[in-house]
C-alpha cells in the first residue's frame, strides 16, 4: 500500500451482473490485514453484500 500506487483494469465486454463473483473483503479465512481502520474504508453497497469464501463457490 502506498500513496503512489494506481490500479488499472480492462474490461473486455459489457457489464453482466449475473457473471459477477467475489468474496467479502473482511473474510476471516483470508486473514488479510488491510492496515486501514474500518471506519476509513469506502466499500460499495454491492461489495458489502458479498459472501465469505466458505459461502461462495467460485469457479474459474
Amino acid at each position: 500500500m502506498s500513496k503512489t500506487a494506481e490500479l488499472l483494469y480492462k474490461c473486455d465486454n459489457y457489464y453482466a451482473p449475473k457473471a459477477e463473483a467475489g468474496v467479502i473483503y473482511n473474510d476471516d479465512t483470508a486473514q488479510i490485514d488491510w492496515r486501514v481502520p474500518t471506519e476509513d474504508l469506502i466499500i460499495s453497497p454491492k461489495d458489502l453484500i458479498l459472501k465469505t469464501l466458505a459461502e461462495t463457490k467460485l469457479s474459474f
